[in-house]
């Protein structure tokens, strides 16, 4: 019996569509700020370990190609951002990417290099960076989108834009959003700015059926399971239902559709611990009466064979 349970998850796990794991950086070799930063030692054994076990590192030109024609990944790609473009990504990361050749996306703060806050890349260094990889918009102030109205993202979006345009001659095809924080409104809201690709903060990797305008992204700090991330695979799920009481702030029901070939998946919410739910003919229904004590609370699903799909919750 175990050796057919065996032989069954390995002949799922080799029909699933192969997947790209994009990582997110922030800062390198800053000591001051230990939870977002990675050292150019771990950053260099997780290159090499790349180059020496086959894996293909893609621009953002290569993923976009395949997410619009919808033609399925090859295996073994791996993508890099970096988020905020902080000085020492230019001082000390850029050089490790320089060196292995590897391409990345630059998600750019615009008000740390318009106001030459010193933490943050200047101008020509900006400028410098677009012979090696691609820049993205990260908002102009940062700022937490889902406090603002419409007409607020509007203006930090366009002033972003305008400022990309006019000190870089660039006008960037895809937006991360800052502190990876997003609701249906503000994904609306940035997606009418006509950006090809949206990149979110949660743990997940994307395949030719993800949305082109909600790709996940792993965080890759000093001490990130490199290897473990490496087995994420996309898992298309529907969320048709996240019920949340207002007045308790309570996670209460959430209703998902997944593949009806999938039986089994782990849930975990933010504070909580992991637990298995039962899928019924590829529905998941399942009541909770969970605090969500933080503002930015997560819904993730996996399944054995390592497919993870998430939700974001900003109360």
């Amino acid at each position: 019996m175990l050796a057919l349970f065996i032989w069954g998850a390995l002949l799922v796990a080799q029909t699933l569509p192969n997947a790209a794991q994009i990582f997110v950086l922030h800062r390198f070799d800053d000591t001051r700020h230990p939870t977002t930063s990675i050292s150019t030692v771990k950053l260099r054994e997780v290159f090499t370990y790349l180059r020496e076990n086959g894996y293909h590192v893609a621009s953002l030109q290569e993923l976009q190609e395949h997410l619009k024609s919808q033609k399925p990944l090859p295996p073994k790609w791996v993508l890099f951002s970096i988020d905020d473009s902080y000085k020492s990504f230019y001082t000390h990361g850029l050089p490790l990417f320089r060196e292995f050749g590897y391409p990345f996306i630059l998600a750019v703060y615009i008000e740390g290099s318009d106001q030459k806050y010193p933490d943050f890349m200047t101008i020509e260094e900006l400028k410098d960076t677009m012979h090696y990889g691609e820049l993205a918009l990260h908002s102009y102030t940062h700022p937490h989108l889902t406090r603002l109205d419409d007409a607020q993202i509007d203006a930090d979006t366009q002033k972003g834009l305008a400022w990309m345009q006019h000190h870089l001659a660039v006008t960037p095809r895809s937006y991360a959003y800052p502190y990876g924080e997003f609701d249906a409104r503000v994904q609306k809201r940035i997606a009418a700015f006509g950006f090809e690709i949206i990149f979110n903060q949660n743990s997940g990797a994307v395949s030719h059926e993800s949305n082109p305008l909600d790709i996940d992204r792993i965080a890759l700090m000093q001490d990130t399971p490199f290897k473990t991330k490496l087995r994420q695979r996309f898992l298309k799920a529907q969320w048709n239902l996240v019920e949340i009481d207002p007045k308790s702030q309570q996670l209460q029901r959430i209703e998902i559709s997944v593949d009806p070939t999938i039986k089994e998946v782990e849930c975990y919410v933010s504070g909580g611990k992991w637990e298995r739910l039962k899928v019924n003919a590829g529905k998941i229904s399942h009541t909770f009466n969970t605090p969500l004590s933080k503002g930015r609370n997560r819904i993730i699903l996996k399944t054995f064979d390592h497919q993870w799909s998430s939700k974001l919750i900003i109360l």
